[in-house]
């Protein structure tokens, strides 16, 4: 069964899906940031050095985890560190033990989330990665 990674946008901020569209689907738009051109709008917003809250489940290794020294990391985590580079947008990042605790807390951007765990109304970009998932089963456990 394939699984497609999604970072998860919960705000909806024009710069913040503009940038990710641009990285991972490759449409430049309308300041320069290493081959990306923002607007007027996004520029204004660049400058403003708003800190954005990033958010996910604890425990998602490769993808997000703690690492023994307490500091976040994983596959998820570059991708947005990438983004940051790229643009000079700053994240916050925060793990949490539940999909609803990730939710209340408000967070601008949830990354690391599957689309089949996606809330409803939840706008997702484009996959920047797919994996195979291969799960077993002992023979003594129902899987239904």
């Amino acid at each position: 069964m394939k699984k497609h990674i999604r970072i998860s946008i919960l705000n909806k901020k024009v710069l913040v899906l503009a940038v990710i569209a641009c990285i991972f689907i490759g449409i430049a738009m309308p300041v320069s940031a290493d081959g990306i051109t923002f607007t007027k709008e996004e520029t204004e917003y660049l400058s403003q050095g708003k800190v954005l809250k990033a958010a996910s489940i604890d425990g998602g290794a490769p993808l997000h985890y703690l690492d023994s020294k307490g500091n976040i990391k994983g596959i998820a985590v570059n991708v947005l560190r990438e983004i940051s580079d790229m643009t000079g947008l700053v994240f916050e990042y925060h793990l949490y033990k539940s999909i609803n605790e990730v939710l209340s807390s408000e967070p601008d951007v949830v990354f690391g989330l599957t689309k089949e765990y996606a809330p409803p109304g939840l706008v997702l970009s484009v996959p920047y990665l797919e994996s195979e998932t291969v799960l077993f089963f002992n023979k003594t456990l129902d899987p239904n």
